[in-house]
């Protein structure tokens, strides 16, 4: 009776033993999650802030091919486009595996709509000399008609929104298979084609996807497959070195595309090869920065899992700062014309200045909701 009672305790003992190791993992699990998660968003609005620099920064990618910098320059441009990518990345990843009804869905349509409304007459007001109802409502058919520069984005999130229900259907369902099969489309329509109609022939119109077929469909789809259906243990060192030499070739061979492309269209700003490497660029950051966090590589802070939770309202403040403050403006062209690095410390500045803002304005009552 002894001994029995003695391996009933011992299973016992086990059992709890695996009940908190299962618990620990799942807990690291979750704050792993959480980490590069709020890290992806500090480093995808970083790009975004440098993607609206343009003759300051972003748009060097379109001067003289043939000028010494030229190399960086369109490095650092084609890096950044990834930005917007990561950020749908990072909605299909949050909520395609939710279970959400439809009319959560549209509470959140409904609440961008309300910020895109706010944000809207705020740049609009900025840019106008003097206000009055005729202006206003000239504004307000704007708004439906045409997005406000870096708005648009509130435009394409509110149609993926829309179209959540159904990709929650199949990425749920999503197998490896038909992973890579998106993959392959993804690569053929975003860095292939590109290429094939500037240099070879014409492709037909019905062919090539708006831009908004990515945005609401490719990426998140892909970020929800990256983020929920790969093990991260699974990665090794190894794996990434070869996605990002995978990565460096499309970059090589994007510059050259256009460099050849600005060698015959002197100052085109067409972003088309700026954007081919999107698709990968964005997958190795995910994944990477989620295997650093993972391995623990990086001791993300409570402070920097808090700024990672301001990005949307930095998004939508860094116009203002970036370029709409005369005292700003003036203190920003004089640090980026000792250096050409100089850009760099205003895109950290705005940022900086914007993640104040918003923690403040997070605390005054029904303007928190619209940041």
């Amino acid at each position: 009776m002894k001994f029995k009672l003695k391996i009933g305790v011992d299973k016992e003992v086990i059992a709890e033993n695996a009940s908190q190791q299962s618990r620990a993992e799942q807990s690291r699990a979750e704050q792993s999650r959480a980490e590069h998660i709020e890290a992806l968003r500090i480093i995808a609005v970083l790009m975004v802030i440098f993607n609206h620099t343009n003759e300051r920064g972003f748009s060097r990618a379109f001067a003289d091919p043939n000028t010494l910098g030229w190399i960086w320059d369109v490095f650092v441009s084609t890096a950044c486009k990834a930005g917007v990518p990561i950020f749908f990345m990072i909605s299909g990843a949050n909520l395609i595996g939710k279970d959400d009804s439809i009319r959560k869905c549209f509470f959140r349509v409904r609440k961008i709509f309300i910020v895109l409304f706010f944000w809207s007459i705020i740049y609009y007001g900025a840019d106008a000399q003097s206000v009055n109802w005729e202006l206003i409502s000239d504004w307000i058919k704007r708004i439906v008609s045409m997005p406000y520069w870096h708005l648009w984005y509130l435009y394409a999130y509110i149609a993926f929104l829309c179209t959540l229900p159904l990709l929650r259907k199949i990425g749920k369902n999503i197998n490896k298979q038909e992973f890579h099969l998106i993959m392959a489309i993804g690569l053929l329509l975003t860095f292939v084609m590109p290429i094939m109609e500037t240099f070879t022939i014409p492709v037909y119109g019905e062919l090539k996807p708006h831009w908004l077929v990515a945005a609401n469909v490719l990426y998140p789809l892909v970020g929800f497959y990256v983020d929920k259906k790969i093990n991260i243990e699974d990665i090794s060192k190894q794996h990434l070195l070869c996605l990002w030499i995978i990565n460096a070739c499309m970059f090589i061979i994007s510059g050259l595309c256009e460099h050849y492309f600005l060698k015959f269209n002197p100052g085109n700003t067409n972003e088309l090869f700026l954007c081919s490497t999107d698709l990968i660029t964005a997958i190795n950051a995910f994944v990477t920065v989620k295997y650093l966090c993972f391995k623990k590589c990086w001791q993300i802070k409570k402070g920097a899992l808090f700024v990672g939770r301001l990005v949307f309202g930095i998004y939508l403040i860094h116009i203002l700062l970036l370029w709409k403050i005369p005292f700003l403006l003036d203190e920003f062209l004089k640090i980026e014309k000792y250096s050409s690095l100089g850009i760099f410390a205003s895109v950290l500045i705005v940022f900086l200045i914007a993640a104040v803002m918003i923690s403040l304005l997070k605390h005054v009552p029904v303007i928190k909701r619209i940041v």
